[in-house]
């Protein structure tokens, strides 16, 4: 009897023992992999704050913030009685690193004498148009738009895996999963202490990363994000049936497969408007002239493609 405790308490003591120097390993790997995180994050952005909190929270908490201290761009010309305009997109759509009238929005809503509602969302990707499309309360905000415009960058496709808006940032993405019936679906957060964890964000994004970059998933890729814009256009469709869903290629990156694939015929033959911002402009915008110093657009970027979109559209 005592030697069967006596190993019982063996064993218990050897797990407790293992798993307690797992914990101290991983924690000393994790606060090196932030630290290491952290600093890359700082050369892009000096002004980022070492705000780490390993409970990560879902975005829904980060998109009420926005909302409720102004964060998101402010509609543009609302004095205007033309139908108004929606852009969806990410830091390029929002206007990362510019002022208000120098973004996208200020220019088309001035150029085209149209409202201009931009609900572009900086570090997101094409699922958190369809979320916001998903909710009644972005049908609220706006009035019918005669066009939606989606500005589109090559690494939208692998933000449609990523789990997390960074390594060091604590609210978790929202991504979609397909259906059997061929919808998609919100995939709901879990684990939010464990998700917190910088050395498993790293790993999820190494595995989401592989995904995007392995050249034998591009077709498939292009099947979940060509996915993503249908269940949004069949939700347009039913909201606003007049409303025209152009999607501009922001094609500043070099050989994207994904933004000069001719499978965009499919989607032109779904109904899309599907522009190339090369091509409309017949300028190069992966050019240091058209960008920030941080690889964003710049006020010049705008000023080519605003006027050309707008004789493009006839606005």
């Amino acid at each position: 009897m005592n030697f069967t405790k006596n190993k019982v308490f063996k064993i218990t003591m050897t797990i407790t023992i293992n798993i307690v120097l797992f914990s101290i390993v991983f924690m000393i790997f994790d606060f090196l992999c932030f630290k290491v995180e952290y600093n890359k994050a700082k050369k892009i952005n000096p002004a980022i704050s070492e705000n780490y909190n390993k409970i990560a929270v879902p975005f829904e908490t980060l998109y009420n913030r926005l909302i409720k201290n102004n964060e998101l761009r402010q509609p543009e010309g609302l004095n205007f009685s033309k139908k108004p305009i929606v852009i969806f997109g990410c830091s390029y759509g929002y206007g990362w690193g510019l002022k208000a009238k120098q973004s996208f929005s200020h220019k088309l809503s001035n150029y085209s004498s149209r409202p201009v509602y931009n609900k572009s969302i900086p570090g997101t990707g094409i699922q958190y148009m369809l979320y916001q499309l998903k909710r009644d309360y972005f049908y609220k905000e706006i009035n019918p738009p005669e066009y939606i415009i989606y500005v589109l960058i090559d690494n939208h496709v692998f933000r449609l895996f990523r789990y997390s808006f960074g390594t060091i940032d604590k609210e978790i993405d929202v991504r979609y999963k397909e259906q059997l019936d061929g919808s998609l679906t919100e995939i709901k957060p879990n684990f939010m202490f464990f998700r917190g964890f910088c050395l498993v964000k790293v790993i999820q994004n190494f595995i989401a990363e592989n995904r995007y970059l392995n050249e034998n998933n591009r077709d498939k890729n292009f099947d979940f994000m060509k996915l993503h814009f249908m269940e949004s256009k069949k939700i347009i469709d039913k909201k606003f049936p007049d409303t025209k869903f152009v999607i501009l290629k922001y094609n500043d990156t070099p050989n994207s497969w994904y933004l000069n694939t001719k499978r965009w015929k499919e989607l032109e033959d779904e109904g899309f408007i599907v522009l190339d911002s090369n091509e409309l402009t017949g300028k190069s915008l992966s050019s240091k002239r058209y960008k920030l110093d941080d690889g964003h657009p710049n006020e010049e970027a705008w000023n080519e493609i605003v006027p050309a979109i707008t004789k493009q559209l006839g606005l």
